[in-house]
């Protein structure tokens, strides 16, 4: 094939024209152009409210139920008990304030009172001696102004010149003292086997209308005295069996006789009495060979002798 021959060159691209901007004035500010007025803030659109799809229901076919049992019955409840009434709270009152009058009447009666008081307290220490048939009629006041119960009345007794309205414990009870004193005196001197348990219960009783400390130390001594008397007379019966247990018993009678307190006449009577068993119990030891008992003293209530 022939070669092509070269065309015409390529027209060259035009350059554009350089534009030149004409001189500015200087000085002269260049007004700027006016600023646009804010665009009104549009209010958010509120988002309708779809309503939920309703899901669809599949009917599904039921298959057989077992039978089922009745559930078992509930246990009769028990009714609640009715609420307590409450009661309602009574009003309080303000306390009154007395009136001076009736102050005044209070005290006056509190003070009448106090004075019942005193008076019937005082009049327990008041002591009455009333003259009666062959007798004296000792009373004391009891627990009111004027009333007054009788003591004892005290047989062959008289009132001691002057006679008073009034007398002390000390005065009225002195015809008392003396009654039983004299009693047991007159049952101690009989020639007979004398009654103790009698002696003694009027001993007792004189210490109990003893008016003072020295008359009740007086017929306590007395009673120590029977008590004595008493316990000699069981040695002297035991003793006079002859027998070393009749010895032993009358030994522990003296024994107990001297712990009273005797004083003298008396006091030597029993030591002198105690020496005498004491050796004949020896004698009758040696003579029989009987080993001795333990002698001792021992403590034992005293035996009431039988009355003849």
């Amino acid at each position: 094939m022939a070669a092509k021959e070269p065309g015409p060159p390529a027209p060259e691209p035009e350059k554009p024209a350089v534009i030149v901007d004409p001189p500015k004035p200087v000085g002269v500010k260049v007004a700027e152009p006016p600023a646009e007025p804010p665009k009104p803030v549009e209010e958010p659109k509120k988002e309708e409210k779809k309503e939920p799809e309703k899901p669809k229901v599949e009917v599904k076919k039921e298959t057989p139920k077992a039978p089922v049992k009745p559930a078992p019955k509930p246990a009769a409840e028990k009714a609640p008990e009715p609420p307590t009434p409450v009661e309602p709270q009574a009003a309080v009152k303000q306390p009154e304030t007395m009136s001076g009058p009736v102050k005044m009447l209070i005290a006056c009666v509190a003070g009448i009172f106090g004075l019942l008081i005193i008076a019937s307290a005082m009049n327990t220490k008041n002591y009455y001696l009333v003259p009666a048939d062959k007798a004296v009629e000792i009373w004391q006041g009891s627990f009111s102004p004027k009333g007054k119960k009788l003591i004892m009345s005290v047989p062959g007794a008289t009132i001691a010149e002057p006679v008073l309205s009034v007398y002390t414990k000390k005065e009225a009870l002195i015809p008392a003292f003396d009654y039983y004193i004299k009693k047991a005196e007159a049952l101690s001197e009989t020639k007979e086997q004398p009654d103790f348990e009698a002696i003694k219960s009027n001993l007792y009783k004189a210490i109990h209308y003893a008016p003072s400390t020295l008359h009740q130390k007086d017929a306590k001594s007395r009673l120590h005295k029977i008590d004595c008397i008493f316990l000699i007379y069981k040695a002297e019966v035991a003793a006079g069996k002859g027998s070393l247990e009749g010895y032993e018993s009358a030994i522990n009678d003296l024994n107990q006789a001297k712990t009273l307190g005797l004083e003298g006449t008396q006091k030597a009577l029993v030591d002198e009495k105690l020496d005498k068993i004491i050796k004949a119990k020896a004698a009758l030891i040696e003579k029989t060979g009987t080993p001795a008992k333990d002698a001792a003293p021992k403590k034992q209530h005293l035996a009431k002798p039988k009355a003849h």
